[in-house]
């Protein structure tokens, strides 16, 4: 078993023993074979990533303390490195790792930089898929000479890193893309920053970069000069540069730590408070902590006889620790014997204080775990089951101070705060849950929100709370939302606090939690809600289909992220089957969890699987007499033969029919559950066929009762049969007309007629038979444009209406789909001024909002409405 001697406290200075019940120090295990090299933490302290200088491996560690795996090597992310790694850092905004590859065999040379996504977000639920390939490799920069140190700035679109080039990685933040700009003006390593101080010919200067970082105001780096070169028997030796404005146009080496002969500096890193600097000597006792402000005199062999103040003008030809050791906290490793010219002797001063930490060994990799912050964020995170009232819930921070650490000395979060911002978003960071998130397309450079319709933006000054001209009195330390902004059931939020205080100093904490859906309506033989999702042919080309697909199993995906269970329909056996989401599609697996009862489940209807070449039916001969009813007959039956496998049942003991002659049938979970059935262009004939049967054969089916019946019938796009021009094969659409039957309890539509051509028409239900609790018509909205037969317009009503179901999305599919227009700059990106033409506005009990309205969230949906229950499914009831 390899072990790793890994984390220091700041309180104790020594070693954390992973078992205390032991005598001796234990390390923490490591896979066999194991070399670790560097190491860092993320943000919120859940995982510690190790970097292997022999292995293209990253190790993940769970550093979490109340995990059932701290202190466990819990996953190994591979890259394609051909050899190992050397130096790991994460973006500012936790969400990108980069590993410099090890630059070690000449014969071999690994000039590269990889980036692995970390982010939280893109973390897949315990039975999704990785699609957003979280803890992967999403990318490798090549480099034009060895590349060892890399750092963050507070910029997180911006990595340094020491090279023999003058170089800035710019991330491109909002996708798995990671672009690469050299602008000339980045600091590096010899070029743009020379690492000289003093004269050419003496022994001071800062040799062979290895490290970076920088300080969080930009305004400083510190680079350690390994200085492998550095010549036996001078004072030349490994040391750490101090640089000023190293990302601006003209970065300069202005200071220098003392150059240690033989220790080889490889590694720093800045404290959390930014208060300490950390560096690594392999070839000498141990980690020295250097303060990174203070300047003085007082070292060993100090005569005070000739004393004098220290001027700026030393710091080009005298080590900063030489001027004042009281900046080494666990450094004082100095000269303390000779002549300090040609004749010295470097060891520990008697009697000091501030050793360094000696761990034995080669120590190479540092990071720093965060310190407490004084704004920490409280709840909701996680999830919301713990408020009383989760859909509108408190949001509480906690201002440290007083005698706490939080990194302001003497802060009175009392009196020094200023101004508190909180927003509330459907988009993390970096994507529109603060002001000045800039994401990809979006090239405006000037500092105007570009989401300013999130679910809430709300500042708190003089002990007023002030959002969308409504106040209230109110704690600088938490804030209830108002039930206008409710938010919507099984949806994931993102939150972020900022505090200002009156000295200037800013801190914006970041975090999310979801909202639950709803518990089942009766016992634990009922889903929480059944979804039938249905699609029919539809004229276009393939693409056209593929992407109508997407956007239905997006919806299905999103529900099943939730916890539930989606079903898919197999018309080869007539069956329903379980499936999990792989890319765009499904696959299914006899192993596969049946559905919960409890949990969502999900009917993926698709019964046109296979029509095309199969017995010889062409798509285009679905449009004759008969087809959808067909389709509706098999899948009733189908729905039938799955609700007597959970339960249901026909006939009772001794007889089969009862005295009127009528089949005795008895529901099982599926039909005792929540019914809501969604069916998109042909597939809403399908729909309505289908209740009609259920209606019928089960006229109870939506509930256990009559009393608590609740069955949903959503149309999007319906076909205008009237109106629609089509041609060729589709000519004869010969379904029949969509009807809300008796049984349905809430029936609502949504259309454009946007179509020309083969594009299809929807329309409104308004008719005597087929009348709609509520119609929306979309065509005056963006992405509704006239349409030349490419079924675009047809296509974003799907894509609007399944925005309702998924509210994180800004495209479905996530990959080459349709807009999702939520954000003032999803119009601007798309040259559309007119901010009437955004997609959602609520209208509800508690909110009755104009469509577009400036002051209205545009992100959240909201699934209240007026007498009647909370629906038990994610859907959203009335949008404008």
């Amino acid at each position: 078993m390899i072990t790793w001697r890994l984390l220091l406290t700041f309180s104790a200075l020594r070693e954390i023993d992973t078992n205390p019940q032991t005598a001796t120090v234990d390390g923490i295990a490591l896979p066999q074979g194991a070399r670790p090299q560097g190491i860092v933490i993320d943000p919120k302290d859940n995982y510690a990533y190790i970097a292997d200088q022999n292995r293209p491996n990253i190790y993940v560690l769970d550093i979490n303390p109340n995990s059932a795996t701290y202190h466990t090597v819990i996953q190994t992310i591979n890259v394609t490195s051909p050899l190992g790694l050397s130096q790991l850092a994460i973006s500012s905004d936790g969400r990108r790792l980069f590993a410099t590859g090890s630059d070690n065999n000449e014969q071999t040379p690994n000039r590269r930089i990889y980036a692995v996504n970390i982010d939280p977000a893109d973390k897949p639920s315990a039975q999704g898929s990785n699609e957003r390939k979280w803890h992967q490799q999403i990318k490798v920069i090549p480099t034009l000479s060895e590349t060892e140190g890399i750092a963050a700035t507070s910029d997180p679109k911006k990595m340094v890193f020491t090279n023999g080039l003058a170089s800035v990685l710019t991330i491109d933040s909002n996708g798995d893309q990671i672009k690469l700009q050299d602008d000339g003006k980045g600091f590096g390593v010899l070029e743009i920053a020379p690492l000289s101080l003093g004269v050419a010919t003496d022994y001071f200067d800062v040799n062979e970069a290895v490290a970076v970082t920088v300080t969080q105001d930009g305004k400083y780096a510190f680079v350690a000069g390994r200085n492998s070169r550095a010549k036996i028997n001078t004072r030349e030796g490994g040391n750490i540069g101090i640089i000023a404005n190293p990302l601006g146009p003209n970065p300069q080496l202005v200071a220098a730590t003392r150059p240690i002969p033989g220790s080889l500096t490889n590694n720093l890193a800045l404290s959390s408070d930014g208060k300490y600097l950390i560096a690594s000597y392999p070839k000498n006792p141990g980690n020295y902590k250097l303060d990174a402000r203070d300047r003085g005199v007082d070292t060993w062999g100090f005569q005070a006889s000739n004393q004098r103040n220290a001027t700026t003008a030393d710091l080009v030809r005298v080590p900063i620790d030489d001027i004042n050791p009281l900046v080494s906290i666990a450094a004082d490793y100095e000269i303390i014997e000779g002549n300090w010219i040609n004749n010295f002797g470097f060891g520990i001063p008697d009697g000091t204080k501030r050793a360094p930490i000696g761990i034995g060994g080669n120590p190479k990799g540092l990071a720093i775990a965060s310190v407490k912050n004084w704004l920490e964020l409280k709840g909701p995170i996680g999830d919301s089951k713990n408020d009383s009232n989760p859909l509108t819930p408190t949001f509480k921070w906690d201002l440290k101070g007083e005698n706490e650490p939080c990194g302001l000395p003497g802060f009175k979060p009392d009196t020094d705060v200023e101004k508190v911002n909180l927003y509330v978003s459907v988009f993390p960071q970096g994507k529109g849950l603060l002001p000045d998130d800039r994401w990809d397309g979006l090239n405006s450079q000037d500092d105007k929100d570009y989401n300013p319709n999130r679910v809430l933006t709300a500042q708190w000054e003089n002990g007023t709370w002030t959002w969308d001209g409504k106040t209230k009195a109110g704690s600088s330390k938490e804030f209830t939302l108002s039930s206008d902004r409710m938010l919507t059931a099984g949806q994931e939020y993102h939150w972020a606090v900022e505090a200002v205080t009156k000295k200037g100093d800013k801190k914006v904490v970041t975090d999310k939690f979801k909202t639950l859906l709803p518990t089942p309506i009766s016992g634990g033989n009922t889903f929480s809600s059944v979804t039938v999702l249905t699609r029919g042919v539809e004229p276009g080309n393939s693409q056209n289909s593929q992407l109508i697909d997407g956007q239905i199993n997006g919806v299905a995906k999103h529900i099943f992220d939730t916890g539930g269970t989606v079903m898919k329909y197999q018309s080869a056996t007539g069956k329903w089957q379980s499936v999990i989401p792989q890319g765009n599609s499904w696959i299914s697996n006899t192993s596969l969890q049946p559905p919960v009862y409890g949990k969502p489940l999900v009917l993926l209807a698709n019964w046109m699987d296979g029509m095309n070449g199969m017995d010889g039916i062409e798509p285009k001969q679905l449009y004759n007499s008969g087809f959808a009813e067909a389709a509706a007959d098999t899948l009733f039956a189908s729905m039938v033969q799955l609700d007597l496998n959970k339960g249901g049942g026909v006939g009772s003991p001794g007889q089969l029919y009862d005295s009127t002659g009528k089949l005795i049938r008895t529901q099982g979970a599926v039909f005792n559950s929540p019914l809501h059935f969604i069916g998109f262009g042909q597939g809403a004939v399908v729909n309505s066929e289908i209740v009609q049967r259920l209606g019928t054969f089960l006229p109870d089916a939506g509930g256990t009762s009559r009393a608590n019946r609740d069955l949903q019938m959503t149309t999007i796009d319906p076909y205008d049969y009237d109106n629609n021009s089509f041609s060729g094969p589709y000519l004869n659409i010969l379904d029949p007309e969509i009807k809300v039957w008796n049984n349905v309890t809430y029936a609502d539509n949504y259309y454009q007629t946007k179509g020309i051509g083969n594009t299809i028409n929807g329309r409104e239900l308004s008719g005597t038979n087929w009348k709609s609790d509520w119609n929306v018509s979309l065509g005056e909205r963006a992405g509704f444009t006239a349409d030349d037969g490419e079924g675009a317009s047809h296509r974003a009503a799907l894509a609007w209406y399944a925005g309702t179901a998924n509210l994180t999305g800004s495209k479905l599919p996530s990959e080459n789909g349709d807009t999702i227009y939520r954000r003032l700059g999803d119009l601007e990106q798309n040259n559309i001024a007119d901010v009437t033409k955004t997609w959602y506005t609520p209208d509800h009990t508690n909110a009755s909002l104009t469509h577009g309205d400036t002051k209205a969230p545009w992100e959240d949906d909201l699934i209240l409405m007026v007498g009647r229950r909370l629906k038990m499914s994610w859907l959203t009831l009335r949008i404008i």
